[in-house]
């Protein structure tokens, strides 16, 4: 860095904040430093770097910088009634806090990005966070100019081609089916509804592990709609009566209610697991870990601040997050209810 900062006329301190691409430096010097590193043939030392992050890590972490969360949903209040989603923030703003940044939502509603973009680039703020959103105005980015920002998505819902970090929701739907198997149940039925994306992500896990579990019975999977509840209430009736499952395992959160009335009562009748435990409307089933995903975002999101990279990718990467089995008493295993009937 020296050599540099000699062959450049520079302070030795510039130069190493333009090799850590930090925004105090101008796009320019930037470049320029980087384009002589390059030329001197200057090559960081990851044995020092490692020496460098651990002992940045022992000092109390300081708010040097803002991150953004980008809440765009028709009323951003909405968003923190899903209890995953509002375990994303929560885990997001720790590990922020604790990485020395400040981590501040950005409540939009489906307004203009382009006054998003104005508000970004006053208080120089390059990073952000897009936590998911439902299908709508709001979940369409077309408009906003993604090349100075370094962006992380959570989830699968957002069309946008970024770096991302979710739960393994395929994985998740296997654990699920052989938790529910192990708890003595042999007639596991699905039910979902069609068109979200992670909706398909657990059908597929479900039917994976359906088709390569002996001694079973292979329910069809139950897909309602979600938009005519009396329609939906009857097509699950006719396939109770068809297929009669002795556990139903759901990323809906009315299926318990559509139970009730239809006289079946939750576990006596039928045992019930939703693929998740805090926004499902049953106890067992499957804990996402959505703090850990919020994590995620941020140490992913430090990365691609620390090494400069903005815009959109060309080969987005995706990391996955494993989630757990939770019991309930809406699942009990089969001896037990047995013992209780």
């Amino acid at each position: 860095m020296r050599d540099i900062a000699h062959h450049l006329g520079l302070d030795q301190s510039t130069v190493s904040l333009a090799l850590h691409n930090h925004a105090r430096i101008s796009p320019a010097t930037r470049e320029k430093v980087h384009r002589a590193a390059a030329e001197l043939g200057y090559q960081p030392d990851p044995l020092l770097g490692a020496l460098a992050a651990y002992r940045q890590a022992q000092r109390p972490a300081d708010i040097t910088a803002e991150l953004a969360w980008i809440n765009r949903w028709p009323s951003p209040e909405r968003f923190h009634g899903f209890r995953e989603f509002d375990g994303y923030w929560r885990g997001a703003s720790v590990a922020a806090r604790e990485a020395g940044y400040r981590l501040e939502a950005f409540n939009l509603g489906e307004g203009s990005l382009s006054r998003l973009e104005g508000i970004l680039r006053a208080r120089n703020i390059t990073g952000l966070v897009i936590p998911p959103h439902p299908n709508g105005p709001g979940n369409d980015w077309s408009g906003m100019d993604f090349t100075r920002y370094s962006v992380i998505r959570i989830g699968h819902s957002v069309r946008l081609s970024a770096h991302a970090v979710g739960c393994d929701q395929t994985d998740a739907a296997i654990l699920g089916y052989r938790r529910i198997h192990e708890r003595g149940y042999r007639r596991i039925g699905f039910v979902t509804h069609p068109g979200a994306e992670s909706s398909s992500r657990f059908r597929a896990g479900f039917l994976f592990a359906q088709e390569n579990t002996s001694g079973l019975a292979r329910l069809p999977t139950l897909l309602i709609q979600e938009e005519d509840v009396a329609a939906d209430r009857d097509a699950l009736d006719r396939w109770m009566s068809d297929h009669r499952p002795d556990a139903i395992f759901t990323t809906s959160a009315r299926v318990r209610g559509m139970l009730a009335e239809l006289g079946l009562r939750v576990p006596d009748d039928i045992a019930l697991a939703a693929t998740s435990v805090l926004d499902g409307n049953a106890d067992a089933g499957i804990g996402q870990s959505p703090e850990e995903i919020g994590r995620s975002a941020i140490d992913m999101l430090g990365i691609l601040l620390m090494h400069g990279r903005r815009g959109l990718p060309a080969i987005p990467r995706m990391t996955m997050v494993r989630a757990h089995w939770v019991d309930g008493v809406s699942l009990p295993a089969r001896a037990a209810l047995a013992s209780t009937v």
